[in-house]
């Protein structure tokens, strides 16, 4: 269904001309559709109707405000892809989205890292609304070279669904393995070159949904450090980007090529060979998460290597950079 509805919203996009056209800020040379994405909002509703009668009564209560936030955030991100919302409109919808989700589905109580416990009492709910928002934008932040954010939302998806699984949460599972499956079909058309790509309409709504899948995971026992090591490659390359930034002084909304994922194709790597890489720390990064969860074997061995492999790849790319300008 993924695969032949993303053909379908690509033959829309060219006639409409909702295109991504090339700028100082892109790291395309031609004009590219976009808005691929909602065949997997498309999707991810569907998945959501079908198995909603086999939900437990107290696990209606979970999928249906997170159905609603795939139906908010894929709506908003589709109208974004059209007309271009203000950021102010953009986050507004977003914050609506995120808070109906919470205030119904649960807030994060503990943050557990290893063997650091942290209570968050009153600011449990505040705490859950900004993961779910930063995870949001922080996923479309990174969905900027071809095949990235579909592969890394089926080894995400994939994984979590593993955990539902082990936690004997089936449904919720198959769930989590229908949004593999419409990413592994959008991503026949992604993989570069690309011939559509994601656009706000699925990378937001992805985004939230592994902040909210966490939010579940977390109310259901499991350790907030697990989703944080699984979902580590965007989230280190997104908040250290945008620190930087903001330490500068920029506009940290606005579009740049600043990421180490783009350092790294403009220093000279093809979209193929960094979302490969991209591919294969995140799979490293899924064993290392299931450790984190299991509770096995001493956790910080566990942080230190997701340290490690991150530092190394990042300075990969600054070797790159460093061997590109001397050439």
């Amino acid at each position: 269904m993924s695969f032949g509805l993303t053909w379908l919203i690509r033959r829309y996009a060219l006639r409409s001309q909702m295109l991504d056209r090339p700028n100082e800020r892109s790291l395309h040379e031609s004009a590219v559709p976009r808005g691929g994405g909602l065949a997997i909002v498309v999707i991810m509703v569907v998945a959501s109707l079908i198995s909603l009668p086999w939900f437990p009564g107290d696990w209606k209560l979970i999928l249906l405000p997170l159905l609603a936030l795939v139906v908010l955030l894929g709506a908003a991100g589709w109208v974004d892809d059209r007309r271009s919302l203000s950021p102010l409109l953009r986050l507004s919808m977003q914050l609506i989205a995120v808070l109906q989700f919470v205030s119904i589905a649960g807030h994060i109580q503990v943050i557990e890292l290893g063997t650091l416990y942290i209570p968050l009492g009153p600011l449990a709910g505040t705490v859950s609304v900004l993961w779910i928002l930063w995870l949001a934008n922080g996923y479309n932040f990174m969905d900027g070279i071809d095949g990235i954010a579909a592969s890394q939302a089926s080894i995400v998806a994939c994984t979590i669904g593993i955990w539902f699984t082990l936690g004997g949460w089936p449904v919720m599972a198959l769930w989590c393995y229908a949004i593999m499956a419409a990413a592994l079909g959008f991503l026949v058309w992604n993989w570069a070159p690309a011939q559509i790509f994601m656009g706000d309409v699925g990378s937001v709504t992805l985004g939230a949904v592994f902040g909210a899948l966490a939010v579940i995971g977390v109310r259901e026992g499991m350790p907030l450090g697990a989703f944080l090591i699984l979902m580590s490659v965007f989230v280190a390359d997104t908040t250290v980007t945008l620190l930087k930034r903001a330490v500068r002084g920029e506009v940290i909304w606005q579009a740049h090529k600043k990421h180490y994922y783009q350092r790294a194709v403009t220093a000279g790597w093809s979209h193929a060979q960094v979302t490969t890489a991209v591919i294969a720390l995140t799979l490293v990064m899924s064993m290392l998460a299931t450790l984190e969860l299991l509770r096995a074997g001493p956790a910080l061995w566990r942080y230190l290597g997701v340290v490690s492999l991150l530092v190394c790849a990042g300075i990969a790319v600054v070797m790159k950079e460093k061997g590109r300008n001397e050439s």
